[in-house]
């Protein structure tokens, strides 16, 4: 019998864990696992936790968002690779980016059902100056858009509505002045924004770059974002950088296997929708299928 172990964040998104917690374990139980349960006490605890027992187990499940699947990557990839569980996720968070490019169903007991009876793909890995993340890292306003402004205001607004109301944010952001390099390539001006991501969805956004990612192909879908000279070039900037048929002069698109990003004083970063930390110069790597998720 292969052992699991169930991690869970028990105040993620609605609580719904709580009333569906045992009908989850025998789901597990029924295709062939011994489910030992963790319920996360706070922050890091994910990370800690991961690191210390998945030698011991063969599979890891993360019940949380994209957040807490972070944390349990960060310390499962401080362990060798032969050491690595399989991981599993049970989306339930706010957003859940990742589950989107994984192609989860939606609930906790499909989500389940697709862990227990499903397969494992290579995922890779990044770091941001050797700080693991999953699926997204960058700086700048779209995270702020994204990650800041809830659903509920979207529908409120309208699509035509609220690409007005983003474009107003993103003309009041200053831009910082950046140097980037990659291995074939090199930016040099003012962005307002710069991201790497390996996933279909950000902050709720999909298609950026379309729907069909190769999660193990070794490759960032790179993303800068320049302030254009007037107002009314906004619009059309934050079309091009929401779907992935747009173009704009000052939205560059690249594929980049490593990144440096030198900025002229400390930004804010990202990774996986959490705060990251202020770094004036930052190193992005990826390392091309370092763990295996069921999907």
């Amino acid at each position: 019998m292969k052992r699991m172990l169930l991690m869970i964040n028990p105040i993620s998104g609605k609580r719904e864990i709580r009333g569906k917690l045992v009908e989850i374990v025998d789901i597990f139980n029924r295709a062939g696992y011994r489910v030992e349960t963790y319920i996360t006490k706070g922050a890091g605890d994910f990370a800690r936790v991961a690191k210390k027992a998945a030698p011991y187990f063969d599979v890891v499940t993360v019940s949380g968002g994209d957040g807490s699947l972070n944390e349990a990557i960060s310390g499962i990839m401080e362990l060798p690779a032969e050491d690595r569980p399989i991981l599993g996720h049970l989306p339930s968070g706010s957003t859940n980016d990742f589950a989107k490019s994984l192609r989860l169903p939606e609930g906790l007991i499909p989500a389940a059902k697709a862990i227990a009876h499903g397969k494992t793909v290579p995922v890779d890995v990044g770091a941001l100056n050797k700080e693991s993340f999953l699926y997204v890292t960058g700086f700048g306003a779209l995270t702020e858009i994204s990650y800041v402004t809830s659903q509920e205001i979207k529908n409120v607004l309208g699509h035509s509505a609220y690409f007005l109301n983003a474009a107003k944010s993103l003309w009041n952001i200053r831009p910082h002045h950046t140097k980037v390099t990659w291995e074939d390539g090199e930016f040099d001006g003012d962005l307002l924004v710069g991201i790497l991501t390996n996933t279909v969805s950000v902050g709720g956004f999909k298609g950026v770059w379309g729907y069909h990612m190769q999660l193990g192909d070794g490759l960032y879908e790179m993303l800068l974002v320049e302030r254009p000279p007037a107002l009314t070039d906004m619009p059309g900037v934050l079309m091009a950088v929401l779907d992935g048929k747009k173009s704009s002069p000052y939205v560059h698109k690249r594929h980049v296997r490593n990144a440096e990003f030198v900025c002229d004083e400390p930004v804010d970063w990202n990774k996986d929708g959490e705060f990251a930390g202020r770094f004036a110069r930052v190193f992005v790597e990826n390392r091309q299928q370092a763990v295996r998720i069921l999907v």
